[in-house]
């Protein structure tokens, strides 16, 4: 099993592979990379926390990784945080930056907890997450 055709010289010596086939290899593999990584975000639809707090009057929600979030306000959930007000809530969260969400919800107590994960509805983690302003969906189409 070869991947790549081997395509004789004139003398029929020696086999030569077309660059193109290289190329044409490589960006399918890149391709098949991104698509495998956007099916598995959407399906899975989890962020780890790294910090939730109260900073000032906004519930702040500071994740691991890049949360990948488009300018949509999703509703999410939270599990594994061990903080009754989140875990027991639906909340409306609200992009900062790439590693931030401000939560908004009818519970803005104190909270404070660095544990957990953030939860997206399925399916609606391919139509809120997204690389490059395009939606998970759309990258799996």
């Amino acid at each position: 099993l070869t991947f790549f055709r081997g395509v004789p010289d004139d003398l029929n010596q020696s086999c030569q592979v077309d660059s193109m086939e290289i190329l044409l290899m490589a960006l399918s593999a890149v391709a098949a990379t991104c698509f495998c990584f956007s099916c598995l975000t959407g399906f899975h639809g989890r962020i780890a926390i790294a910090d939730v707090s109260t900073q000032g009057q906004k519930l702040v929600m500071t994740a691991n990784l890049s949360h990948f979030l488009l300018k949509h306000s999703p509703k999410v959930t939270f599990k594994g945080t061990e903080n009754p007000s989140l875990d027991n809530s639906t909340w409306k969260v609200q992009k900062l930056n790439s590693f931030q969400l401000t939560l908004h919800g009818s519970r803005l107590n104190q909270v404070d907890t660095s544990m957990g994960h953030l939860i997206f509805q399925w399916p609606w983690a391919f139509v809120h997450t997204g690389l490059l302003h395009c939606p998970l969906l759309l990258w799996c189409l």
